[in-house]
């Protein structure tokens, strides 16, 4: 795989996994969480636990999966070890 190949699939990776807290975020916070599946519920507990980040979940400009600076503070990564399991 190419190295633009390899930063393309990277960027799909990234994009995915925003979107998807990105539902999930919105679900919690219109109250829906019981339409969710078990998986997806287990990472809405994550997103709740780490509410201070909760302006990352919301963020619309970073779903299309490209790189920002989103401060010291917050881990994304963090969350998304979370859900490996």
């Amino acid at each position: 795989m190419t190295s633009d190949a390899s930063r393309e699939l990277e960027k799909q990776h990234r994009k995915f996994f925003r979107q998807n807290i990105h539902r999930i975020w919105n679900m919690v916070k219109s109250g829906r969480r019981d339409e969710l599946s078990e998986k997806d519920n287990h990472l809405a507990e994550i997103l709740i636990e780490h509410e201070e980040y909760s302006d990352h979940f919301e963020n619309n400009d970073i779903l299309d999966g490209s790189e920002y600076e989103a401060g010291a503070t917050f881990n994304l990564f963090c969350i998304s070890v979370h859900t490996r399991w």
